[in-house]
């Protein structure tokens, strides 16, 4: 979203870009927006640090510093503290001295802070401000920013935000019908009868991503159509999230592709498992990925091959491209860095983001059926979505959600703990990679 050529007259219009920005009201955070050549750049939202110790707070402004000195064309910076913490007349502002460690921070980057806002539970006011006319006690409403003249272009211009970041994680996620989540989910329970712990295993493991493949290569559809072709298909991938081999691979998958992910998962020695005597078990009717889309030979498949990876072709490895009408083999090493990569948010190559949000789309169906540990898979991935997108808060709804259907799930544990370092995706660091928000 851009603001240029729209009304900004005073610092109201400028506060209330950010939550249109954002999508929803911050609370608890800081956020700050890039500046360069008379327009606003990138915005940074970041929660407030719970440790308040002069080293605690030096290191959390350089980690923000690092991440605003990211826009190459920025020249300065706005900040604006949201937060529920009174600021009692003759008191020292809530989170001053976070603004001091920042005010330093950000000048060894050579990004002055321009202007900095404490927006409190009921008024906002400027940190430095003494000036009764301009900035009188306690503040000025918050309705001045809710209700400013940019404000209400942007609403006319189609765009809105949600009271909180758990109400926008919901935002745009449509969920399947009570009586057809639940038949999905008594499909999943069939086969996990069915494949019990051999997702894993060579076969179903190729299966199971050519399935998925087979809904991530497809046209996006509207916002409100169904990514669902079926129950039984539903059932079989919200059962195949039950292995964390495949879990994993199809978050690289919907990031990087399928040739990418599978060979990816080879270096990293998945499939896990001999490949079985019996053929894979396929959801009835499945005909395969969708024309164009990564499969064995080039072609849509109805099943996997044989001791082959998806996205290879015929007689070659999972480790080899061609160069110059040439084989030249990737060192399984190299191919198990990239898969990592991508998952812990390193990869420096751009993803597809519109694979990316066809697996959101189709993630916010699954996570709609009862059940634990399927129903938290999907949330925890959809987490990982928003985060690559740079929405640490909406992902960190999510997360909750994920612990509240299944107490402990490991990766909802692990994403959680580094969501609350601060640490962002370096897709979302990074203009040229990343995501940008549709603007309405």
């Amino acid at each position: 979203m851009s603001i240029a050529k729209l009304p900004v007259q005073g610092p109201e219009d400028l506060l209330s870009y950010i939550p249109h920005a954002l999508g929803y009201w911050p609370e608890e955070s800081l956020v700050c927006v890039t500046l360069g050549r008379s327009r606003v750049g990138a915005t940074l939202r970041l929660d407030l640090p719970r440790a308040r110790s002069r080293a605690a707070l030096a290191s959390y402004a350089r980690q923000a510093a690092s991440y605003l000195r990211s826009d190459g064309s920025a020249d300065g910076v706005l900040a604006a503290v949201f937060t529920a913490e009174a600021w009692a007349r003759g008191a020292a502002p809530p989170h001053r001295r976070l603004l001091d460690a920042l005010t330093g921070a950000l000048a060894d980057a050579g990004l002055p802070i321009r202007d900095a806002w404490y927006l409190g539970p009921a008024a906002w006011r400027n940190y430095d401000c003494e000036d009764a006319e301009c900035c009188p006690w306690p503040g000025r409403p918050l309705e001045d920013i809710t209700g400013s003249r940019l404000s209400a272009e942007l609403v006319y211009r189609g765009s809105s935000y949600e009271p909180d970041a758990a109400a926008a994680a919901r935002t745009g996620s449509r969920a399947l019908p009570a009586d057809e989540a639940g038949r999905v989910a008594a499909a999943a329970a069939e086969y996990r009868k069915q494949i019990g712990t051999g997702w894993a295993e060579e076969q179903q493991f190729s299966a199971a991503l050519l399935v998925w493949e087979s809904l991530l290569g497809r046209t996006l559809p509207e916002p409100n159509a169904s990514a669902v072709p079926d129950t039984a298909t539903a059932g079989f991938l919200l059962a195949s999230l039950d292995s964390v081999a495949v879990r994993d691979t199809v978050l690289v998958q919907a990031a990087t592709g399928l040739l990418a992910a599978a060979a990816g998962a080879r270096g990293c020695g998945l499939p896990g498992g001999p490949a079985r005597a019996a053929e894979a078990v396929l959801p009835a009717g499945f005909a395969g990925p969708a024309p164009g889309a990564d499969a064995p030979g080039g072609q849509a498949a109805t099943g996997p091959v044989p001791g082959a990876v998806p996205g290879s072709a015929p007689g070659s490895s999972a480790g080899e491209r061609k160069t110059g009408g040439k084989r030249q083999e990737q060192r399984p090493a190299a191919l198990a860095a990239q898969y990592g990569a991508v998952l812990v948010g390193e990869s420096l190559v751009r993803p597809d983001w519109e694979r990316l949000e066809r697996a959101d789309r189709l993630l916010a169906l699954l996570a709609s059926c009862p059940g634990t540990d399927g129903r938290a898979a999907a949330l925890t991935m959809r987490s990982w979505i928003e985060w690559c997108r740079g929405r640490g808060s909406r992902a960190d709804a999510l997360l909750a959600e994920a612990l509240q259907a299944a107490p402990g799930y490991r990766l909802a544990v692990l994403l959680r703990e580094l969501l609350s370092t601060g640490h962002l995706c370096a897709w979302a660091r990074d203009r040229e990679l990343a995501w940008q928000r549709a603007s309405g």
